[in-house]
């Protein structure tokens, strides 16, 4: 849709001229917060200072909304950002960094929304590193157009590439010394000595979480577990092994160069703690750490430290679809470890997990409260569910639990088996009943902001909040 032809009726004239060639894309409408988003394709970017004009004019003639958002994004990225870094980078480059000496050894390059600053030196690219250039050109592009685009620098210097130092030990030994021999192999080309290389120990509390790596960041050290590993050779009887390291909640490429294989003891399922500095790699489109160290550890299991032992009341299984792919045994092994005197199983509707939750209860001499994780209507099992958390006190309130799951596959199933509140008023002897998680009545009703009688009344029916 032609957004010049939206916006010509009640706007000036003058300021609709800015957006002819200008199309709509698609339009988020939140009618709670009464706010418009548009998104638009433009043949050039327009100002900050243009977009909030116009944004304010929006408001003014559509009195009902609170807030219009405009996302732009150029029709031609090649031309728009082009004539716009021509115009401005040397400038802004200037401002960054002191001289102009180095400008004639920078270009750039603009290709599917990122701007890759090129550097003929490794000098170069540190220095640019080091003043955060790219950070700043990206943020200037968003205080200038309100428009994200990503900014990283590459060096093509051409030269062999450096073998990193490899340091081996076993986890025995805290850190990693930095003997007389290997302060030789320090020198760079300058014949500078690289004084951030430091002694990598598992007990460091400055250790990079992976999904917190970013480009630019120097001489980091991260650590995780080894689950996936590459060898590839290369000219000159070079190796590059990639070793691929998650810390359970992202995972991270580490390049190590190195000219003979039997350096290289790490193998799938290990555990380390690696030292280098990250770098975004051309051939796998992502950052990597180009390893400069590392140390083989034991991997460290979380622990409950806690004095006073908590008792787990809604946790899932793998028998939860879409919501749990933990062993039963190793959930149940878990508590048992941490001391915990006993541990819920609720899985979604469901208690499958019941036979091994018993059998694993036994060998690991821990007490397990059987439960589920109830979908909640009140009359017509059609209705929009909430959860709720059942657990069984003693045999009957296990009998009623059996009653209570049957029946919602039985007799109320509708996409889920559904639980009317008849029901479990019926066969409330011997249960315990919990308000869940946010998708609980209780909690929904809290967002909802609604009024203090009724979340008393919903309160009142559940055992424990």
């Amino acid at each position: 849709m032609d957004f010049y032809a939206f916006i010509q009726n009640f706007i000036k004239t003058d300021e609709a001229l800015w957006w002819q060639g200008s199309s709509i894309q698609k339009v988020e409408v939140y009618p709670r917060k009464a706010l418009w988003r548009f998104y638009l394709t433009v043949p050039d970017l327009i100002e900050k200072i243009k977009l909030k004009a116009l944004a304010s004019d929006l408001k003014k003639v559509f009195d009902f909304l609170m807030e219009v958002e405009l996302v732009t994004a150029p029709i031609d990225g090649a031309r728009c950002i082009g004539k716009i870094m021509e115009e401005n980078f040397y400038r802004l480059l200037s401002l960054r960094l002191s001289g102009t000496e180095y400008f004639s050894e920078i270009s750039w390059r603009f290709d599917r929304n990122v701007i890759e600053i090129i550097t003929a030196t490794q000098d170069i690219y540190e220095t640019i590193l080091e003043n955060e250039f790219c950070n700043c050109l990206s943020d200037w592009f968003w205080e200038e157009y309100q428009y994200r685009i990503l900014v990283r620098v590459q060096c093509e210097e051409r030269k062999q590439e450096e073998k990193p130092l490899q340091y081996m030990t076993d986890f025995g030994k805290i850190s990693l010394p930095v003997i007389e021999e290997d302060k030789k192999q320090l020198q760079t080309k300058k014949g500078k000595k690289n004084t951030k290389l430091k002694p990598i120990s598992m007990d460091s509390q400055n250790f990079v979480p992976l999904n917190e790596v970013e480009e630019g960041m120097k001489m980091i050290s991260v650590r995780g577990e080894v689950w996936d590993k590459g060898i590839h050779s290369l000219k000159g009887d070079t190796y590059v092994i990639t070793y691929f390291i998650t810390d359970g909640k992202s995972s991270l490429a580490i390049k190590n160069f190195c000219d003979r294989l039997e350096l290289d003891s790490l193998n799938i399922g290990d555990y380390a703690a690696f030292r280098g500095n990250p770098r975004y790699d051309q051939g796998a489109k992502e950052i990597v750490l180009i390893m400069n160290g590392y140390l083989k550890g034991e991997k460290q299991e979380r622990q409950d430290t806690g004095t006073e032992k908590r008792i787990e009341l809604h946790a899932h299984t793998k028998m939860s679809a879409m919501d749990g792919l933990t062993e039963i045994e190793d959930l149940i092994k878990l508590a048992a470890r941490w001391r915990h005197k006993a541990i819920a199983i609720t899985d979604h509707g469901c208690i499958q997990a019941f036979p091994d939750a018993y059998k694993y209860s036994r060998k690991y001499n821990i007490k397990v409260i059987y439960g589920v994780e109830g979908y909640l209507v009140n009359t017509d099992k059609k209705e929009k569910a909430h959860h709720i958390i059942i657990l069984a006190q003693n045999s009957t309130g296990l009998r009623n639990l059996y009653n209570l799951v049957s029946g919602s596959y039985l007799d109320n199933f509708y996409r889920f088996p559904k639980l009317k509140r008849a029901e479990i008023i019926k066969y409330r002897e011997g249960l315990l009943l919990g308000s869940a998680c946010e998708s609980g009545e209780l909690f929904r009703a809290l967002l909802e902001q609604k009024p203090e009688e009724e979340l008393l009344r919903l309160a009142s029916f559940y055992d424990y909040l």
